[in-house]
């Protein structure tokens, strides 16, 4: 009787580890499935008409390949909104110049509306603009 229990103590302690390995694999598995998903349940951010960033008194110019002075941007006060990814100038004056130089071209408004992704922009309120002849 002795020789048949120790005989099924020695087979239970040969399939012993991969009894509790797959207990800790299904344990593991229950608990994963169990938790609240970090990720899933992060709180969503609702963005809001609201300026990430001001610029005041600034000019931004733009250059060529060869370093000649392509158009220059300069306003009172910029306004970025990253929900609609426009941006806002006040007081702004636009010039612009053609490859060769020949001409200035300047624009002027009490506001600008910039829009970064189609790269077109809206002046308004008493908008001013002198084409520049070009040189002979």
């Amino acid at each position: 009787m002795m020789e048949s229990i120790r005989r099924s103590l020695d087979r239970l302690a040969l399939y012993l580890p991969g009894i509790l390995m797959a207990l800790f694999a299904l344990g593991s598995w229950w608990l994963v499935r169990s938790l609240p998903s970090i990720m899933a349940d992060a709180p969503s951010q609702s963005v809001r008409h609201e300026p990430d960033y001001y610029l005041e008194q600034f000019s931004v110019k733009s250059f060529d390949k060869q370093g000649r002075l392509t158009r220059e941007v300069s306003g009172h006060r910029a306004k970025h909104f990253p929900d609609t990814d426009t941006l806002e100038i006040s007081n702004v004056t636009l010039r612009g110049q053609n490859p060769n130089g020949q001409r200035n071209d300047v624009f002027s408004a009490n506001s600008m509306q910039l829009n970064s992704k189609s790269g077109e922009y809206e002046l308004t309120g008493q908008v001013r603009g002198v084409i520049a002849p070009g040189k002979p």
